[in-house]
């Protein structure tokens, strides 16, 4: 008696169940179509998105991606150093969890690509960075210019020297 009335509450809430879930199911008449036109509307998006390596939480070098200008290389180059900067031009559209590595007052003096190899000048503050993260801002520099397409080395300056070692350390780096 017990097991046949548990039977049947079951039944019959799985069938209310069901019914309520066609109802929900069934689309109502008062939905209609609502044709746009777009005609006379041209959307143009003028950025694109590249890869940029920032410093992430683990303080490791990792890769992200940024939105950045539809332009030359040279350009593209300068607007990714840019995003690299601390409290720069881009520190805004920084995803969450990285950062930039590039001491913050850092400016870039003179930027030129010639046969795939570009060199870029910074100014002094570019040398004014902690030990720890000397060599992974030199990473993310590298890193981030030789993903944009036309470049394939990068020569670093200092107020108009090459930067032939690590500022603090004194680590030689590669030409």
């Amino acid at each position: 008696m017990l097991k046949r009335m548990s039977i049947r509450k079951i039944m019959v809430s799985t069938l209310a169940l069901f019914v309520l879930l066609l109802l929900y199911l069934i689309p109502d008449s008062d939905n209609r179509e609502i044709n746009l036109k777009t005609d006379n509307i041209e959307y143009i998006y003028t950025n694109s998105v590249l890869p940029i390596y920032l410093l992430a939480s683990n303080d490791y070098v990792a890769r992200t991606t940024i939105a950045t200008c539809k332009c030359d290389s040279l350009n593209t180059a300068r607007d990714l150093v840019d995003g690299l900067i601390v409290d720069g031009k881009k520190s805004e559209i920084i995803p969450n969890g990285f950062k930039p590595i590039i001491p913050a007052g850092t400016s870039i003096l003179n930027i030129d690509l010639e046969d795939g190899v570009l060199t870029i000048d910074f100014s002094k503050e570019l040398l004014d960075i902690n030990e720890k993260y000397e060599e992974k801002m030199i990473e993310s520099i590298i890193f981030t210019l030789t993903s944009i397409k036309g470049i394939d080395r990068v020569i670093i300056e200092v107020e108009g020297e090459v930067l032939k070692k690590l500022p603090i350390s004194g680590k030689i780096l590669p030409d």
